[in-house]
């Protein structure tokens, strides 16, 4: 279920909220464009540390996540499992995305 909004206290109630009605996982759109990478950051590893269900982060043209910081979110908040990448072009950032999470994402999927 996409929980995002435009606040972290927003999103983490709305993720704790689909959580008790049983979602398997979260789907969570970064924050708006020009945003410092450490607030994206620290959105992300709130949500992760408020709920027991994996988070997916959704990169689109607008909520951008660069695959340094989503690598950087992946390895720090441990319940960011997968990325789904919307963004242009979707297949040549997936690529770069997946080897650079690699280590900690089973799943970076594109579209």
């Amino acid at each position: 279920m996409n929980t995002g909004a435009l606040a972290t206290d927003v999103t983490v109630r709305y993720s704790q909220a689909a959580e008790a009605l049983g979602v398997g996982a979260v789907m969570v759109t970064a924050l708006g464009m020009g945003v410092p990478t450490s607030k994206v950051g620290h959105y992300f590893q709130a949500i992760a540390d408020a709920v027991r269900v994996p988070v997916m982060i959704q990169d689109t043209a607008t909520n951008h996540v660069p695959v340094p910081l989503l690598h950087a979110i992946g390895k720090s908040a441990g319940r960011v499992r997968s990325a789904k990448v919307e963004n242009s072009p979707p297949a040549a950032f997936t690529r770069r995305a997946r080897r650079a999470a690699i280590a900690w994402c089973p799943a970076v999927l594109a579209g």
